[in-house]
């Protein structure tokens, strides 16, 4: 759909970006935890920390321990998102198309300094489009 090289980010319950080079072969992919296992494990190992609906705060520093989770989880994750996809095309040494899905998607992207196409039906076009290649 939008030829390659291609870099899609997807946001769910593990945060992925999938590395597609020149010649559209797949070249690997970087696993993180997803924001809501993370905050999962967060609250697990320290108790005392709430669980939290998440929405992006005004301002970066938290003032209290909503907000300030909050930072962490969504700037922070677009923070790991941008520079990852920095040091991507830095060792693949050229730009790519960036595409991003996913469940969190819309909480994570609007944040993020990266351009992305926001695609959230991908999964079910790439299922399409092996349905129609392989029904004969």
């Amino acid at each position: 759909k939008y030829g390659a090289p291609l870099l899609i980010l997807d946001l769910g319950t593990a945060t992925k970006i999938n590395v597609i080079d020149k010649s559209g072969s797949f070249v690997g992919c970087v696993i993180a935890p997803g924001i809501k296992v993370s905050q999962d494990a967060l609250v697990n190992f320290a108790p005392h920390l709430p669980l939290i609906n998440f929405n992006a705060p005004k301002k970066v520093i938290g003032k209290h321990t909503v907000d300030s989770m909050n930072s962490a989880a969504i700037y922070g994750t677009a923070s790991f998102v941008d520079g990852m996809v920095k040091k991507i095309e830095r060792e693949l040494g050229y730009p790519t198309t960036k595409i991003a899905t996913g469940g969190l998607q819309e909480l994570i992207t609007p944040y993020a300094e990266t351009p992305f196409i926001i695609e959230k039906d991908i999964l079910l076009y790439g299922l399409y489009k092996i349905y129609l290649k392989n029904r004969g």
